[in-house]
């Protein structure tokens, strides 16, 4: 069974959605800044802060996790989304550049009694073999 939940999208980069990157560092120097410093108030391009990112990424995580007590799902998001709730799952402090996800990596958690805990952390088996290497 499929269930898509607006909740697990990625962070919503507002008037920066659809343009590239690097564009926004030379058009918008003082907004990027605030952006790449990942600070959970940060406020850029009229989009979402990471502290917004993460509650509603977080409620939608535990509201899973409670209705599937005890079994296996599989949950597929964004880099920043996911970025913000290892946050979380670490016990860091939030901040939406802490952590980078290779495209395609695996994140292994477990959620008992309302803790989580890192089962596995950011793998991907693209990066590990030499067979698969330069399908990158």
């Amino acid at each position: 069974m499929i269930v898509c939940d607006d909740r697990l999208r990625e962070i919503n980069l507002g008037t920066w959605e659809g343009r590239i990157i690097e564009e926004m560092a030379v058009e918008c120097p003082e907004e990027f800044a605030q952006f790449a410093s990942g600070k959970p108030d940060a406020v850029f391009a009229d989009g979402e802060n990471f502290a917004g990112l993460h509650q509603r990424f977080i409620e939608a995580l535990e509201a899973v996790a409670r209705k599937h007590s005890g079994k296996t799902v599989t949950i597929f998001s964004h880099g920043m989304a996911l970025a913000c709730a290892l946050c979380a799952f670490n016990g860091v402090e939030l901040n939406g550049r802490t952590y980078k996800q290779k495209n395609a990596c695996l994140n292994v958690v477990d959620y008992e009694n309302g803790k989580w805990q890192i089962m596995l952390q950011n793998y991907s088996p693209y990066y590990e073999t030499d067979s698969l290497k330069y399908m990158i």
